[in-house]
C-alpha cells in the first residue's frame, strides 16, 4: 500500500466533466489521486505510481473498463490491486460482469459522492486487512521454514559435539588415552568446549522463548562490569585456548552497571564464543567500554575481533532468530546473537554491528549504568 496516511486512488474516466469534481472531491477526503482518462494512460501511471484503488469507468473509448480489468488481473504486478467499476448501467448481467472482470464493487452514475467515498474506505480497509493477513502468512511459512531448518542443525551440531566428547571418554576408558599423552590435553581442552557450546545452545534456545513470550524477567543488582567480563572469559577459554586466539578485557574497574549478572555474563559468553569461532588462530578478541551521556547515563560497551567481519548486508539481521548469513555468520542457529538482543532490549540497551563489511567485526551494545539507576529512583 502506498501510505497508510494518504492512500493512493488512480481515477479511469475519459470524460473531464466527471473525472476533475470526482479528483477534486476525494482529494478533499484526505486521498491522493492520479488520473487517467483511456487504458493506455492507467497503464503509464501505474508503472510510476503504487495505486492503493483503481476507479474504473466501464465505457471507455478503444479498450473497455471489462477488458482493462481483466488485464490488469492477468499480470502479477497489478493483479493484487482492487477495482471498482463507474457505470452507468445497473442491469444485472452489467453488474454479474463487474465480478466476472475482476472487480470486488460498482458505483452507479450519476455519482453520489458519500456513496463514493463511503465504498472507497471501505475497499480500502478491506484492502489493508488483506495485505495485512497476506504478510502474516508469508512472516509465518518463512518461519516455519526456520524452524525446519533449525531442527536439522540442531541435531547436527549436537550430533557432532555429543560424538567428539563420547569418543574422548571412549579412549580414556579403554586405556588408550591417559594423563600424559600428547593428545590428552588437547583432547580434554576441546570435549570441554564442546560441552559449553552445548551448554550455550541449549540455554539460548530455551531463553529466547521464554523472552519471547514475556515469562523470562530481568532481576536487576548494582555489579562491576569488569567482574562479569572476567566470567565470560573464563568461560570461552577453552575454546580460545583450543584456536589459539587471545581473548582480553579492558574494561575500567570502577564501571558498574545496573543488570542481571546472569544475563549479561551469558551476553558477553555468546558474543565471545562468536567471536572466537570466527578469528583466525593467532587472531585477537577484546573487549572495551566507553561512557556516552548522549545515551542517558549508558555504558557502551564493544567485543571487537579480527576475523573477516561481518558482511554489509547480514549485519542488519544476525540478531534475527534462525538467520542465517551469506557471510561469516552462516553454520550456526542463530540462536545465541537473538538472545543476545533480547536479553540487551530487557535492560533497556540497544546491540549492533558498527562496522559492516569492514574486516574485523566490532558489536556495540548499551547496558544501564549504575548511577542511571540512582537517578530512577
Amino acid at each position: 500500500m502506498a501510505s497508510a496516511a494518504e492512500p493512493h486512488i488512480l481515477l479511469v474516466d475519459d470524460e473531464g466533466s466527471i473525472r476533475e469534481p470526482l479528483a477534486q472531491y476525494l482529494g478533499r477526503n484526505g486521498l491522493r489521486v492520479t488520473k487517467a482518462a483511456d487504458a493506455a494512460a492507467a497503464r503509464q501511471a501505474l508503472a510510476v505510481h503504487a495505486v492503493d484503488l483503481i476507479l474504473l469507468d466501464v465505457m471507455m473509448p478503444g479498450i473497455d473498463g471489462w477488458q482493462t480489468c481483466r488485464r490488469l488481473k492477468s499480470q502479477a504486478e497489478t493483479a493484487g490491486i482492487p477495482v471498482i467499476f463507474v457505470t452507468a448501467r445497473d442491469r444485472s448481467e452489467d453488474v454479474s460482469k463487474v465480478f466476472e472482470a475482476g472487480g470486488i464493487d460498482y458505483i452507479a452514475k450519476p455519482i453520489e459522492p458519500m456513496e463514493l467515498a463511503a465504498r472507497v474506505r471501505s475497499a480500502l480497509f478491506t484492502k489493508r486487512l488483506q495485505d495485512d493477513l497476506r504478510k502474516a502468512n508469508t512472516d509465518l511459512q518463512r518461519m516455519e521454514q526456520a524452524r525446519k531448518e533449525l531442527v536439522g542443525m540442531l541435531g547436527h551440531d549436537i550430533r557432532n559435539l555429543a560424538n567428539s566428547v563420547v569418543a574422548f571418554m571412549q579412549l580414556v576408558r579403554i586405556g588408550q588415552l591417559e594423563p600424559g599423552h600428547m593428545e590428552y590435553d588437547e583432547l580434554l581442552r576441546l570435549s570441554e568446549s564442546n560441552i559449553s557450546e552445548l551448554l550455550r545452545l541449549v540455554n539460548a534456545l530455551l531463553d529466547v522463548y521464554k523472552m519471547e513470550e514475556g515469562k523470562l524477567e530481568a532481576m536487576p543488582q548494582v555489579i562491576a562490569l569488569a567482574t562479569l567480563a572476567k566470567r565470560s572469559i573464563a568461560q570461552v577459554a577453552p575454546e580460545a585456548l583450543a584456536k589459539g586466539v587471545e581473548v582480553t578485557s579492558s574494561l575500567p574497574d570502577g564501571a558498574t552497571v545496573f543488570v542481571d549478572d546472569g544475563l549479561i555474563v551469558r551476553v558477553f559468553t555468546n558474543l565471545l564464543a562468536n567471536a572466537v569461532k570466527h578469528t583466525p588462530s593467532g587472531g585477537h578478541v577484546r573487549i572495551t567500554s566507553a561512557r556516552d551521556e548522549s545515551l542517558e547515563r549508558s555504558i557502551v560497551v564493544r567485543v571487537e575481533d579480527t576475523g573477516p567481519g561481518i558482511a554489509a548486508e547480514d549485519a542488519p539481521h544476525i540478531f534475527d532468530r534462525f538467520y542465517q548469513g551469506r557471510g561469516r555468520s552462516r553454520g550456526g542457529t542463530g540462536l545465541g546473537l537473538a538472545f543476545c538482543k533480547l536479553a540487551v532490549e530487557l535492560h533497556g540497551g540497544t546491540i549492533a554491528v558498527t562496522n559492516p563489511g569492514k574486516t574485523g567485526a566490532i558489536v556495540q551494545f548499551t547496558l544501564p549504568a549504575a548511577d542511571r539507576a540512582a537517578a530512577a529512583a
